[in-house]
């Protein structure tokens, strides 16, 4: 199966948590913002990851988020992310 796109995004006031969050989500996507992620996630990435963030302790007014995203587009810095967003069509000559 291909991977979808989900945008990640968490509100934590504590630091320890807030990084423990980033690190965690920086093995399966790219940081678009300091608490914001694009990950590219297969049906086994999105289960290991959401499995993950069940096991990370919030506390009342924390907030993490995560949405599927389709027809997404990248017009910021990242050119990783962007080439990821809108891949070159392969085209193979015999």
């Amino acid at each position: 199966m291909t991977a979808q796109w989900w945008l990640v995004a968490y509100d934590v006031a504590d630091q320890r948590r807030r990084t423990r969050l980033h690190k965690l989500l920086s093995g399966f996507g790219e940081a678009v913002q300091k608490s914001v992620f694009v990950c590219p996630l297969d049906w086994r990435h999105k289960a290991r990851l959401e499995a993950l963030l069940r096991r990370q302790p919030l506390e009342s007014g924390d907030r993490l988020d995560w949405f599927r995203i389709e027809g997404a587009q990248s017009l910021g810095e990242s050119q990783a992310l962007a080439a990821a967003l809108n891949p070159v069509p392969l085209v193979i000559v015999e």
